[in-house]
This record gives C-alpha cells, sequence and structure tokens, in this order.
C-alpha cells in the first residue's frame, strides 16, 4: 500500500542561508557599481570591446552583466584626466591681479555686517530710534493684521508677525525721516548745485571712518565756485551722524538698524551696482527682500520688472 503522506524535501529550508546569499549579491552589485562609476570618471579612453580579455576586477567581481542601467548622463563626458593632473591637490594663494582684487574684494564684503554685532553701535542706534513710534505703528498694524486673518477663518494666520511690522515701520521712518539720497550734494556756503570733479584722496579722519573713495564737487554758481567734498563712508557710525549717502550707505546703515530691533539681518552685494537688505520673517519662515532706497518690502523681482 502506498505511503498516504506526500514526500517531504530532501532539504529544509534554511531562512539563515537565504538571507546571507541576497546580502552577498547586494555588495557584489555594490562593487560592480563603483567599479563601473570609477571607469567612467577617470576613464577618458574608449572601453574595450566584448571580445577583449576581461581585466582584473571583472575576475575577481564575476562576469558583469551585459546591459546595464546608465548611472549617470549619458551625455556628460567626464574630463580627462590630462586636463585634471596639473591642479594643484592643495588650493594656493591666487597671484594674478585680476584673482587678488576679487579675493580682496570678497573680504573687504565679509567683514562689513560683523561690524552689526558692537553692542556699543548697537545701543548708538537705538538711542536715535524713536522707539515708542516704531513699536507704536507696528503694534496697531499687527493688530489689523490678526483682525483680517480671523475674519476669514478661525485657523487663518496673519500674514506679517509682529516683529515684521517692527521692520516695516523702521522702513517707512527711515526712508522718509531719518536718511537722506544724494546724487550732488548742494553747495556747501550757497546751497547752490554742485558739479562733480572726479576723485579726490581721503584725508586721514575720513579714511578712519571707511571712506574708500571721496567725490569732489564744486559749485556751479560763478560768483561763488565754493568746493564740496562727498566722502562714501563704509562705518555705520560716520552714517549715523551724515545720515546720507547713495545705496551703499541706505543698506548698510538701515541693516545695522534692523539689528539693533532685533531683526535677523542679511546685506545683500550686487555687482551690477546696487545693495540691500534681507530680513527673515519668522511668520513667513523666509528671508523678505526689503529695499530701503525704494521703500520696498517683499518686492525681489523690483529690479527685473520695476514696480
Amino acid at each position: 500500500m502506498a505511503d498516504q503522506n506526500p514526500q517531504r524535501p530532501s532539504q529544509e529550508f534554511n531562512p539563515r542561508a537565504l538571507t546571507q546569499q541576497f546580502e552577498q549579491l547586494l555588495r557584489t552589485q555594490r562593487l560592480n557599481t563603483l567599479t563601473e562609476r570609477t571607469r567612467s570618471r577617470h576613464g577618458s579612453q574608449v572601453s574595450p570591446s566584448p571580445s577583449a580579455t576581461p581585466s582584473r576586477h571583472s575576475s575577481r567581481t564575476g562576469p558583469r552583466p551585459s546591459s546595464r542601467p546608465p548611472t549617470h548622463d549619458s551625455t556628460h563626458v567626464p574630463p580627462s584626466y590630462s586636463s585634471l593632473r596639473n591642479l594643484p591637490k592643495i588650493p594656493s594663494p591666487p597671484q594674478d591681479p585680476q584673482s587678488l582684487r576679487f579675493r580682496n574684494q570678497l573680504l573687504t564684503l565679509s567683514v562689513g555686517p560683523t561690524k552689526y554685532e558692537n553692542p556699543g553701535l548697537l545701543d548708538e542706534a537705538l538711542a536715535v530710534i524713536p522707539l515708542d513710534r516704531i513699536y507704536g505703528e507696528a503694534e496697531d498694524e499687527s493688530q489689523l493684521l490678526q483682525a483680517q486673518a480671523a475674519s476669514i477663518g478661525p485657523n487663518v494666520k496673519p500674514e506679517w508677525g509682529y516683529q515684521d511690522c517692527v521692520i516695516r515701520a523702521l522702513l517707512k521712518w527711515f526712508k522718509r525721516t531719518f536718511f537722506t539720497f544724494v546724487n550732488n550734494p548742494p553747495c556747501p556756503a550757497c546751497a547752490a548745485p554742485t558739479v562733480a570733479l572726479g576723485m579726490t584722496p581721503a584725508t586721514p579722519d575720513e579714511a578712519a571712518r571707511g571712506a574708500a573713495r571721496v567725490e569732489l564737487y564744486r559749485c556751479s554758481a560763478s560768483e561763488c565756485r565754493a568746493f564740496e567734498r562727498f566722502p562714501r563712508y563704509g562705518d555705520v557710525w560716520a552714517l549715523l551722524q551724515t545720515r546720507r549717502g547713495r545705496c551703499g550707505e541706505w543698506a548698510n546703515c538701515f541693516s545695522m538698524l534692523c539689528r539693533a530691533v532685533g531683526g535677523r539681518v542679511r546685506w545683500v552685494w550686487n555687482a551690477e551696482d546696487h545693495v540691500w537688505t534681507e530680513v527673515y520673517s519668522e511668520q513667513q519662515r523666509r528671508w523678505i527682500h526689503v529695499d530701503a532706497c525704494e521703500e520696498a518690502w517683499d518686492n525681489p523681482r523690483l529690479y527685473a520688472e520695476g514696480e
């Protein structure tokens, strides 16, 4: 009589052995991928034909599949070794005049905003800001924004937070009351318009207050002909005293005042001859474009599209 029980397999199922085989397969595939990436990065020569003798890498890892998905863009050609072998392993300082000028400019621009952290300077800034006016206008606008948000729905947040309203009030006061934009400064003797004569060396006092450039003007009135100097001060303390300048002075002084009232500030320099400020908004969780010259708030496309 035949056995009623089904025939059992000769070997028991071993999950541990299957796991080890799977891990070995992953290691092999990973090694093949790294080998192929290394060859594509360093080898600019034409790859050998299938009939060529396999390399020692392929003999260790076994035969590679005949068709593998590309691991990088097939249109990208890696640079040849001859174009990279002369690059220094350790970067060296620039030597040519153009690179030296760029390096010096980069260092100068980077040092400027660090002066905003001077406690004495921040105290001086707070002394010139009408804080009661600024905080009062900010509180009024903040309450208005909260009321507008509540009228839309119970879970709607205001567009701007209180700290944003403080910066907005500071921006309006700075533009309309505190700072003056200067093209040609008026004559100091008769207040007549002046004519630009070019640059002139800075005096020791002007240089000490960060005036890297000094513009010279002469009165256009024939009976006066007085001269007027216009130092382009980079020191923020000096700007608190003069309260005039162009976009560089405006952005420099306004950025420091934003820092004085507790804002997170970025001073933005553009090679196309403009400077502005960015202030971080906790309400929006992003950096907000602020241009004190234009009294512009959150309008980063201003320079490309206009108003």
